[in-house]
């Protein structure tokens, strides 16, 4: 169970969910050039209808798989979508969020593929998908030491909408480089580091 973790195990975890909360807030502030934003983490209500949609996204390394999903209902998410597509409110369709959805993962997957990577931690990225329905009733988040759920509401001052990233490790030494995590480390450009 998770309440077997080590010190060093609960470390890497508590650093993954300052991550996504780092990422959260800067990518989706500064794409959407949404000011106000912030993230929290927060506790899954037992009926885990986190949202009529979602879009998700997988980050993954040899030994770990970190499942990310944005979830929301229409009218939170709606107003900002249209907002980005320079379009009136009632144009704004289900497909069109669902696509806005999906690219709000797009950033955060590729945020925390960089954030691990410079952190010396490798791994890749699966394309965003986005979808409907209530998937969260069957999926289970019981937390077991390999297995855990981090749950976050991100908030700005139009709307909000719900941040899960489960985390599967198999192997916590591909993880360790996560330890030493630094929340305000600077960010390397890897293409600049290329030629200097």
């Amino acid at each position: 169970m998770a309440n077997e973790l080590d010190a060093n195990q609960k470390t890497i975890l508590e650093n993954l969910a300052t991550m996504m909360r780092k990422n959260a807030e800067q990518q989706f502030g500064g794409f959407f050039a949404v000011e106000g934003t912030k993230c929290e983490n927060m506790t899954l209500p037992s009926m885990k209808v986190l949202g009529h949609i979602f879009g998700a996204i997988i980050v993954q390394g040899g030994d770990f798989r970190i499942t990310v999903k944005i979830h929301s209902d229409m009218k939170p998410i709606r107003p900002l979508c249209a907002k980005n597509l320079l379009l009136p409110e009632d144009q704004v369709g289900e497909r069109m969020i669902r696509d806005f959805l999906r690219e709000i993962a797009n950033l955060l997957g590729g945020a925390i593929r960089t954030e691990l990577s410079r952190n010396n931690v490798d791994s890749g990225i699966s394309l965003p998908l986005s979808s409907r329905g209530f998937d969260e009733v069957f999926f289970s988040s019981v937390d077991t030491d390999k297995n855990f759920t981090q749950a976050f509401k991100l908030t700005w001052p139009g709307g909000a909408l719900v941040i899960t990233q489960f985390i599967e490790i198999t192997a916590w030494d591909s993880m360790q480089p996560m330890l030493e995590y630094k929340v305000d480390a600077p960010v390397v450009d890897e293409f600049d580091a290329m030629f200097t």
